[in-house]
């Protein structure tokens, strides 16, 4: 029998979410005291110019941080300047992509 170990404050502190390129999911249900809450981040660079990814049963909050982005999702497309912010329904699928290396998108994803 396994039991968690993990201090609640543990549970509750994530760092360093923006060193990882691409799509990283930081805090989810199972790794933190969240019950309904999942947060991740998208960040694109020169080597990662693209994240694509299925919401399945979560909705989807997009933040852009710095840089420039195109979101496509449900057939439309749509161009996300630094403070952009959107919202996608569950059951989407979502691309996320740069073209810029100088304005690379750096998004926390809810």
């Amino acid at each position: 029998m396994k039991t968690d170990t993990a201090s609640p404050q543990e549970k509750m502190i994530f760092r360093k979410t923006h060193a990882h390129a691409g799509r990283h999911m930081a805090v989810t249900p199972e790794n933190s005291t969240m019950r309904h809450l999942a947060y991740g981040r998208i960040r694109l660079d020169a080597g990662t110019s693209s994240a694509s990814f299925s919401n399945g049963d979560r909705e989807t909050g997009l933040i852009l941080l710095s840089g420039a982005a195109t979101v496509s999702t449900q057939g439309k497309e749509f161009a996300l300047g630094q403070f952009d912010a959107m919202y996608i329904p569950r059951d989407s699928n979502i691309d996320v992509s740069t073209k810029s290396q100088a304005t690379s998108p750096n998004f926390p994803l809810t």
